[in-house]
């Protein structure tokens, strides 16, 4: 439901209160005027403004330069037939250019960017809007080149340029709808952000601007407070790493930079969710550089412009985002933010993971545990997730989890696409993930528009959305909490309960404890209970390659690793495979493969086409799973022998010879979740001896 809309008589009050806003913002007071500043006023203004120039005829030149030659290259012939996104590109660069030296040659030109830019604004705005990247560019581009061209710009040429920038805001404000959840900020709240900022108090349109830009003022401190929830105090954001390199990390850093400017007020300050960014960021990073599925993210190889890293250790003199910075090539061609931020003036040297860092980190907020057996690159590699649903690009997945060494072992498959039946069915649901299924054949899943989706046994999708801030806990959004987490030299564990990620018709209890042995041991125990027997449970890992069965063992192989998986629980356990041609994605019989169809390993994208599912010999509510599995690399031959212990009662266990140690871990079959863990050398020796971790271990900053 669209809000109702101010009085005339507000509006027409509208620059008097957006006064005393910044009047009684105590940051406004200290570091900004009490007024909306005339133009130039995104990001670049005042003493910025001044610092920026001086840079580019300092330390920055060669960066400025070769910025200067990826416009000087066009000549005025080429200018009709550059693709209309690089004339974006271009104008927001004349307008830089413009704005630093004064060359009026560069205004000209930008001012023939923009024309050519603002017309595809406006379309785009028209035919898409919201999230839709190309209008997210667009923007930008044209709001930038608009504000910094402005100085040059007679007033005839400020008035119908930014009437365009207005007609652009007209159709976004009537489309308008607001989360704090959805798309990082740049598909709710951008489309009104961009016009407010520019336009508000310039004579163009402003009792409309200014409803846009009193509508802003509301709606980014709602989108703070929901950093802070997200990110808590370790960082994180929760549609996984391929969103947060594309629009995740740079959406708030220029609407916070700009609202800065423009207010006074600093929402980058202490803000948990870009501080602590390069923290999340490092971790989850597998060791051979790729990124992890988890989520909507399409692919294992993709890339994060420099510009990010550079921004993030000026603002916050940040050792670990050099470390990352360096990790990376600079771009071939700079953007203008390769030039306003850079590393050279900090004074501070790059610092990464050392051996002061812990083996497993956990991230609060989304409820993620990262494990490692350290960070050189045949590191074993493991995230699991059990955490609230937001909303954006997440899956409905908890308790999920996915293996990696020098090959990924166990992964989230699917191919994230849009425009066909494979990602609602299958890519963005439960069964695309390593966790549990609960198959009632009656029960229905739907779109939130209530069109049918597949059956897959999984774990519901919160209704409705979320349309403003507020708590988790005790919502529909409260479906998963990490219950337990410790990590020493030894081991690294923890617990997730999902019971609530179900339809309470079908389960009442599904809790999996997550245990890493240093360095390549992992055991996994799920505790299930169902409202009926014939609701069948199957626990499910999915792989590339096709696994090889030999009764309770599973062998995968993957580039340089492999995987072995046995299975210890329940007793008299079904181990199957499903895949291979024509049943990749199969759901129950049906089978909802990507709509594009060719497949290439090299570009990044690790569909998986196999799964493996363990299922109870016999039906019956409550059932425990135990498997344990080893991640070594493509030469290993076989896992160590793996000894039940008391399997049939209250506290089943196992007991393993492994890396020179003997293991015996116990898990409670009933009762709380917990258990115990002994670790004594070959010769017998006691090195541990120690019930399993009930509570969180904090952690915060880094290396704790």
């Amino acid at each position: 439901m669209k809000p109702l809309r101010r009085t005339p008589i507000i509006l027409a009050c509208l620059p008097f209160l957006i006064l005393v806003f910044l009047s009684c913002n105590p940051r406004s007071q200290k570091t900004g005027p009490a007024a909306l500043p005339g133009h130039p006023r995104l990001i670049l203004s005042g003493d910025f403004l001044e610092l920026t120039r001086e840079r580019c005829r300092g330390a920055r030149a060669p960066l400025f330069a070769a910025l200067k030659e990826s416009v000087d290259r066009y000549s005025p012939g080429d200018r009709d037939s550059i693709p209309v996104r690089e004339a974006g590109r271009l104008a927001e660069k004349c307008g830089f250019i413009y704005l630093v030296e004064g060359d009026t040659r560069y205004l000209e030109k930008g001012l023939e960017y923009l024309g050519r830019a603002l017309e595809r604004y406006i379309q785009l705005e028209r035919e898409h809007g919201g999230g839709y990247w190309e209008a997210v560019e667009f923007r930008r581009y044209c709001c930038f080149a608009y504000d910094w061209l402005y100085g040059g710009m007679s007033e005839l040429q400020r008035r119908e340029l930014g009437e365009k920038i207005a007609g652009a805001g007209r159709i976004a404000w009537d489309k308008e709808w607001f989360t704090p959840y959805g798309g990082g900020g740049y598909g709710t709240l951008d489309p009104v952000f961009w016009p407010a900022v520019t336009l508000a108090g310039t004579g163009v349109d402003d009792s409309l601007s200014g409803e846009w830009f009193a509508w802003t003022t509301e709606k980014i401190h709602e989108w703070r407070k929901m950093m802070d929830q997200v990110a808590a105090d370790d960082g994180g954001m929760y549609s996984g790493l391929a969103y947060a390199a594309y629009n995740y990390v740079r959406t708030p850093v220029y609407d916070f930079e700009i609202w800065k400017a423009l207010t006074g007020e600093d929402l980058a300050e202490n803000n948990p969710y870009l501080r602590w960014f390069s923290l999340w960021w490092t971790w989850c990073v597998k060791p051979n550089g790729e990124w992890p599925r988890i989520d909507d993210a399409g692919s294992v190889k993709g890339s994060i412009q420099p510009w990010h890293f550079k921004y993030l250790a000026s603002r916050y003199h940040d050792p670990l985002s050099l470390w990352n910075l360096a990790r990376l090539k600079e771009p071939a061609s700079p953007t203008v933010w390769d030039v306003i931020w850079g590393p050279a003036e900090l004074g501070i040297s790059p610092a990464g993971p050392d051996s002061t860092w812990p083996l497993a980190r956990h991230f609060e907020g989304l409820g993620w545990v990262v494990m490692r057996s350290g960070w050189d690159s045949t590191a074993s590699y493991a995230i699991f997730d059990c955490g609230d649903f937001y909303y954006g690009h997440q899956h409905p997945a908890e308790n999920a989890f996915t293996i990696f060494k020098q090959g990924s072992l166990a992964i989230n498959s699917g191919r994230y696409e849009w425009e066909s039946n494979h990602r609602p069915n299958y890519m963005a649901r439960t069964i695309a993930g390593n966790t549990l299924l609960v198959y009632d054949p009656r029960e229905k899943f739907s779109t939130e528009g209530g069109d049918t989706l597949s059956n897959d046994g999984g774990q519901v999708w919160p209704r409705p959305g979320r349309e403003s801030f507020g708590p988790t806990k005790g919502t529909q959004w409260d479906t998963g909490d990490i219950t337990a987490f410790e990590t020493n030299r030894y081991y690294s564990y923890v617990c997730g309960d999902a019971s609530r990620a179900y339809s309470p018709h079908k389960l009442s209890l599904f809790t999996r404890q997550f245990l890493q042995l240093q360095p390549d041991l992992f055991l996994i125990f799920d505790r299930v209970v169902t409202t009926r027997p014939e609701y069948k449970k199957y626990w499910i890992m999915h792989t590339i390659d096709e696994p090889l069965l030999n009764g309770s063992l599973v062998t995968v192989t993957e580039r340089g690793g492999k995987l072995f998986c046995r299975t210890v629980l329940p007793a008299a356990a079904k181990v199957t495979k499903v895949g291979g041609p024509g049943h990749e994605f199969e759901i129950f019989g049906t089978n909802f493969p990507p709509k594009m169809v060719y497949y290439s390993l090299s570009e990044g994208e690790e569909w998986g086409s196999w799964r493996l599912q363990v299922t109870p010999g016999q039906a019956r509510t409550a059932d425990c799973f135990l498997n344990v599995l080893l991640a070594a690399d493509s030469s290993a031959t076989a896992p160590p022998e793996v000894d039940g212990l008391a399997l049939d009662s209250d506290l089943p266990g196992v007991r393993i010879n492994y890396n020179s140690k003997i293991y015996e871990v116990y898990f409670n079959r009933t009762g709380a979740s917990g258990g115990k863990i002994r670790i004594a050398s070959a010769t017998g020796a006691v090195i541990l001896d120690q019930p399993l971790a009930d509570k969180v271990q904090p952690q915060a900053g880094i290396g704790n």
